[in-house]
């Protein structure tokens, strides 16, 4: 009923079953005038929290940052630090095509990948809520 609004609970698991991550998304109203009215960082934007397997220890959080045309998010660490920047393209939901949104480290700016949201068909896409994407690694390990 709510859409996106709605809390999320999403569990990744190893080969054997074993919780590895939990991505937690709580309810958080949105306000459809708010960007007109506060254009700052006030409005009810969405958060998701990353808890490490089963002993739900908090290892950082994902922050949707405002924007007016492309899709922002700020990844965090546990000690609350900006680590990494994933940057939309330019009016998201307007095409018919692949999404592609950028991953740069937030100190350097240097590119670590992309995930890439893959257009499905008209008819998928509009009448399911079911997405594939594709994740593209660019940076060597550290």
């Amino acid at each position: 009923m709510l859409g996106t609004l709605r809390p999320l609970e999403l569990a990744v698991t190893d080969n054997a079953g074993q919780k590895v991550l939990q991505l937690v998304r709580p309810y958080r109203c949105k306000s459809v005038c708010c960007p007109f009215i506060l254009p700052i960082n006030c409005c009810f934007l969405q958060r998701m929290e990353v808890v490490l397997g089963q002993n739900g220890h908090v290892i950082g959080h994902i922050d949707q940052k405002y924007s007016l045309f492309r899709p922002y998010l700020f990844i965090y660490d546990e000690n609350d630090q900006h680590i990494l920047t994933v940057r939309g393209s330019f009016l998201t939901g307007c095409t018919c095509s692949d999404q592609v949104f950028h991953v740069t480290r937030a100190d350097t700016g240097a590119p670590v990948g992309q995930l890439i949201k893959q257009w499905s068909g008209f008819f998928r896409e509009a009448f399911t809520d079911a997405d594939n994407f594709k994740i593209e690694c660019t940076c060597a390990a550290r």
